[in-house]
This record gives structure tokens, sequence and C-alpha cells, in this order.
């Protein structure tokens, strides 16, 4: 209730090198629930969204990662999740899956 989002936060001179560690690792720990999920459960997830919605995410991180690599700039599972996935992480594997064969189909990558 009380807790500030990391974004919002101002750069103090008292944070610590432990401090912004323990920060990136909150930032890892979302993305890696999507990680240890089953297939059976991400589908179980994918039932209950909206497929326009989830086809809408694929072409959004399709966008994010040609603006990302067209900039030379790395990609990062928690950016993607963080900036673009948001609350559709219970669905993670399966938007990567259709991003990548998107990428795949278009590209030839």
């Amino acid at each position: 209730m009380s807790q500030r989002r990391r974004g919002m936060r101002r750069p103090s001179p008292h944070n610590t090198a432990a401090q912004s560690q323990e920060e990136d690792m909150e930032v890892d720990e979302e993305s890696t629930v999507s990680q240890t999920q089953t297939p059976s459960q991400v589908q179980q997830n994918l039932v209950r969204r909206s497929p326009e919605l989830v086809d809408r995410k694929v072409a959004e991180v399709v966008q994010y990662l040609l603006i990302k690599d067209q900039k030379r700039m790395p990609i990062k599972r928690a950016d993607i999740v963080k900036n673009v996935i948001k609350e559709y992480k219970d669905v993670y594997p399966e938007i990567m899956n259709r991003a990548g064969k998107t990428l795949k189909e278009v590209f030839g990558l």
C-alpha cells in the first residue's frame, strides 16, 4: 500500500550499490515468474485473455524488438515485461513464441 514504484523514485546520494542491486533483483524476480509456468498453465491463462488483445501485445513486442535492434540497444526480458507486456506476464511465453514466429515469417530470422 505504501510502496513506491521504482520509476517514481528520485536518485538519492544516499543509495548504495547494494540497494540498487536489490532493486534490480526485484525486477528480475518479476520476469522469472512467467518462466516457471508449465505450458498447460500458460494455455489456461491464455484462455482467460482476449485473443485480440494478446495479438495486439504480440504486435507491440515485435515492434519493440525491431526498434531496439535498430537503435542497437540491448534487449532484456525485464524491459519487455515492464514496457510492453505489463499485466500480460502470465502469457509471456506464448506472446514471445508468437512474436518469434512473426519475425521468422517476415524476416526469415
